[in-house]
């Protein structure tokens, strides 16, 4: 089961997506606890912490790791590079589900980093995801997640103020998350556009306009652009708009793990956290 096989496991499932229930709260802690000793310790100490984003980002690639490690000897503070070598045998059988939350959890601990200490990390996580040469949609994810709930950090403060009361002048930035999800979940034009046309249809009344943007343009860097913005739009706009994303992923009832971490980057950005997703048979839903 990849997460949901069925439709109206997916269907009914999207209902409670963005609100915690007993189950999910008892499956996050659950899902915390199996986390092993060493990481679940990484993940309560800032430069462990660091250690522990780091070794979830290293390649599986031995060679292309090895090269990593020793960079991130370099540019990470002093013994975090070692610390990252030990723990990516920690790390490494973790189901990728469980990554994120891993993140998560290490949280608390990052923002604990002094300035100083969070620019040697941000340095040494961005050059980390390109040392690949690509960035794959879990790294933005983990990127996004990490810059916003540091941003006291950075030296950044997030704007508290509305900036949009109304749908029209993000139409754009709708489409491109709308558009970007879509194309998660599936390479097949028709399902692609069937998937799209399920959230714009939860949009229409109050988003005529919106449209199915080619790949070309709805990539992680205009994604980026566009959650920037949206972060700025009136709680209702969100909801309405998270609601027609989790239509999207649940539209095929098939839920795969790049549409979950997409959806989970859009909710965060859109101070609509999302709990943990289930993995449930049919009869428990």
């Amino acid at each position: 089961m990849d997460f949901f096989e069925h439709q109206d496991q997916a269907r009914r499932h999207t209902k409670v997506l963005v609100k915690p229930t007993p189950l999910h709260l008892r499956y996050a802690e659950e899902l915390r606890n199996s986390f092993p000793e060493k990481v679940q310790s990484a993940a309560r100490e800032p430069l462990d912490a660091t250690a522990l984003v780091f070794a979830i980002l290293l390649s599986p690639d031995k060679s292309l790791r090895a090269k990593q490690l020793t960079e991130l000897d370099r540019q990470a503070a002093p013994g975090v590079g070692q610390t990252t070598a030990a723990l990516w045998s920690e790390v490494a059988p973790i189901a990728s589900r469980a990554r994120l939350p891993l993140v998560n959890l290490a949280l608390p601990a990052l923002r604990q980093l002094r300035p100083d200490e969070y620019d040697q990390f941000s340095q040494a996580l961005q050059w980390l995801i390109e040392s690949d040469g690509q960035i794959e949609i879990f790294e933005f994810v983990l990127q996004k997640i990490v810059r916003r709930h540091l941003a006291a950090q950075a030296g950044e403060t997030r704007p508290s103020s509305i900036q949009y009361d109304t749908l029209k002048p993000l139409m754009r930035d709708c489409s491109v998350v709308l558009s970007a999800l879509a194309n998660a979940s599936s390479s097949r034009t028709g399902e692609v556009e069937k998937a799209f046309s399920t959230g714009a249809r939860h949009l229409a009344a109050k988003a005529d306009g919106l449209q199915l943007l080619p790949r070309n343009e709805c990539g992680l860097e205009q994604l980026d652009t566009a959650l920037d913005r949206l972060a700025l739009a009136a709680p209702k706009i969100k909801r309405s708009l998270l609601e027609a994303c989790v239509q999207i992923v649940g539209a095929d009832g098939l839920i795969r793990e790049r549409e979950a971490e997409l959806l989970r980057a859009i909710a965060d950005t859109l101070d609509c956290p999302i709990p943990p997703f289930l993995e449930l048979a049919e009869d428990q839903i």
